[in-house]
């Protein structure tokens, strides 16, 4: 039992495994200015989530996002039955001489049913956003991490 747990611990280190979520360079988190445009919240939410800095020194970081809610099917009276929400977020790293180092679109999808109280709706569609905006952040973080 002990050698089995030695020898996967042996594998796991020798090749080269590490944590996604640690960034191994702090200082590609700081760029000289961050434009943002779309959504505020949602810009908001990636920004405090990846901990990204204004720094004098650096490239620039433009962060674009688009949020729809759009009904998919509807019913013969002319109810929407279904709803489609997409969520697409574009990343672009430029240089001081406006050199694009990274460009990135990142975009996620959820389709859901209508539901009769349309308190119930709007909240849903609300937990919808924070978890598509959750998932967009993770897939930039790794995305970020990996380069």
């Amino acid at each position: 039992m002990n050698k089995t747990i030695f020898i996967l611990l042996f594998f796991l280190m020798s090749c080269g495994y590490q944590p996604i979520y640690i960034s191994k360079n702090i200082n590609q988190l700081e760029y000289s200015e961050i434009i943002l445009t779309g959504d505020d919240e949602i810009n908001k939410k990636i920004i405090n989530a990846l901990f990204i800095k204004e720094n004098k020194n650096g490239n620039k970081l433009y962060l674009s996002n688009s949020f729809k809610n759009e009904a998919t099917s509807k019913n013969t009276i002319g109810q929407s039955v279904s709803f489609k929400t997409t969520l697409n977020v574009d990343l672009k790293i430029e240089s001081n001489d406006r050199k694009i180092l990274e460009n990135k679109k990142f975009i996620k999808e959820f389709s859901y049913n209508n539901k009769e109280n349309k308190i119930e709706l709007v909240e849903y569609q609300n937990s919808i956003k924070s978890d598509l905006t959750a998932q967009i952040i993770s897939e930039i973080t790794i995305y970020l991490n990996s380069k």
